[in-house]
C-alpha cells in the first residue's frame, strides 16, 4: 500500500503541474475548453431546477454509481431537455464535451478525444501520469486521427493502471470517471459520429476498475441510430425522454414557468398576476412534451417589445404559433426551426411580428 501512497502523493505534487507539463498539455494536446460543461461560454446555460427531471437524474446517477451497469448511457429525444440535463449530471463527473453546430472546433470530433484526455488527466491522480507519458511518447498526437488518439489518449493509459498490484488497484474504483458527451448529432460528418460510437464501448476492453462510462445524449437521428445498432446490446442502455409521463413532464414545465415568469416579472416590473391562471396554463398546455417550446416561450417574453401592454396579444400569437408546431411536433425539420429560433436574437414588435435583431 505504501508504493501507491507514494505514487499519488509525487503525482499530485506541485512538480506534475510544472512548467514543461502545461507546455505538453497545451501544445501537444490541444483542447476545446469552451466545450466543457462549465466553460464560459456555457455559464449562463440551464441546469434542471430543484424538483424538476428528478427521476431521469436519479436514473442516471443510479446508472453510473453502481457496480455491473452498462458502459454507455445513451439519451435521446428531440426538443426534450437533454443538455440541461447534460449539465445538471456533468458537474459531478470528470469529463464533458458539449458538440454546438457551426461553432468552431466545437462543432466537430477533431478534439474530442484530447479534451476528454487532459480532463481525465487533471481530475485522476492515477491516470495523470500515465496520460502524461502518452502525450511525451507520441508529440503528434494532436494531428493523428481519431482512433489513434483514442489508443494512445485514453485506452492506453487506461490499461497502464493494471500493472499496479492488486491491492492498490482496489483504491482505483474510488475515482468516479464518467465522459459526458452532449448533442453528439451537432457533430459535423456523420463518418465520425460512427466512428465515435465504435470507440466508445473499447473502454471496457481496458479491464481495470476505473475504466470510465459515458454519458452521451443525442437527437436519435439515423446515422446515431445506426451506429447503436452494431454496438453489443449490453455495452449499452438507452432511454428516450419521449417516453417519461406526460403528467410528470407537465409538472416538471409547470415548475419551469413559474420560476421563469417569477424571473419576468420581476425584470420587466410587470404585474406580479402575469400572465394570469387560464394564460399559464394554456402555455404549459402546449409546451408539453417540448421543453425547447417553453425555453422559447420565456425568451420570447423576456425580449418582447412591450409586455405590459401586449401581453394578451402575444399570448394569442404563441398559441397561433403552437398550433401549427405542435400539430408537426414529431417532424424533425419543425423541431430545429424552434430550436434556431430559440438560439437567436428576437424580439416583439407593437403587432407582434416576429424581428431579428441585427
Amino acid at each position: 500500500m505504501s508504493s501507491i501512497s507514494h505514487q499519488v502523493s509525487s503525482e499530485t505534487s506541485p512538480s506534475v503541474y510544472s512548467a514543461k507539463f502545461n507546455a505538453d498539455l497545451e501544445n501537444k494536446l490541444p483542447t476545446v475548453p469552451e466545450a466543457s460543461f462549465d466553460s464560459y461560454v456555457n455559464q449562463h446555460k440551464d441546469e434542471c431546477l430543484p424538483g424538476t427531471r428528478t427521476d431521469i437524474l436519479d436514473k442516471i446517477k443510479k446508472w453510473y454509481s453502481s457496480p455491473h451497469q452498462e458502459d454507455v448511457f445513451w439519451l435521446n429525444g428531440t426538443g426534450t431537455g437533454k443538455s440541461t440535463i447534460s449539465r445538471t449530471i456533468a458537474k459531478f463527473l470528470r469529463a464533458s464535451f458539449f458538440f454546438e453546430r457551426g461553432d468552431g472546433d466545437r462543432g466537430n470530433a477533431r478534439k474530442l478525444f484530447p479534451t476528454n484526455a487532459r480532463q481525465l488527466a487533471i481530475n485522476n491522480a492515477l491516470l495523470l501520469p500515465k496520460i502524461r507519458e502518452a502525450i511525451h511518447d507520441n508529440p503528434d498526437i494532436a494531428e493523428k486521427g481519431m482512433r489513434g488518439q483514442f489508443d494512445k489518449l485514453i485506452l492506453k493509459p487506461l490499461q497502464k493502471l493494471n500493472t499496479l498490484k492488486q491491492d492498490d488497484r482496489s483504491n482505483v474504483s474510488s475515482y468516479i470517471n464518467v465522459i459526458v458527451i452532449d448533442a453528439l448529432d451537432e457533430c459535423e460528418g456523420d463518418s465520425d459520429i460512427r466512428l465515435i460510437l465504435q470507440l466508445l464501448p473499447q473502454i471496457h476492453d481496458s479491464d481495470t476498475a476505473t475504466y470510465p462510462r459515458v454519458l452521451l445524449t443525442s437527437r436519435p437521428d439515423l446515422p446515431i441510430r445506426l451506429g447503436f445498432s452494431k454496438l453489443v446490446r449490453q455495452n449499452y442502455k438507452d432511454f428516450s425522454l419521449h417516453d417519461i409521463p406526460l403528467e410528470v413532464i407537465e409538472k416538471d414545465i409547470s415548475l419551469f414557468f413559474n420560476h421563469r415568469f417569477e424571473e419576468i416579472i420581476t425584470d420587466r416590473f410587470l404585474p406580479t398576476q402575469w400572465p394570469g391562471e387560464s394564460d399559464f396554463d394554456r402555455l404549459v398546455a402546449l409546451s408539453v412534451p417540448l421543453f425547447i417550446f417553453a425555453a422559447t416561450i420565456c425568451r420570447i417574453f423576456s425580449w418582447s417589445y412591450d409586455c405590459t401592454v401586449c401581453i394578451y396579444d402575444c399570448t394569442v400569437c404563441l398559441w397561433n404559433l403552437a398550433a401549427d408546431t405542435i400539430s408537426n411536433v414529431w417532424r424533425s425539420e419543425k423541431i430545429y426551426d424552434i430550436s434556431a429560433f430559440s438560439r437567436g436574437s428576437f424580439y416583439f414588435k407593437p403587432g407582434w411580428r416576429f424581428s431579428q435583431v441585427e
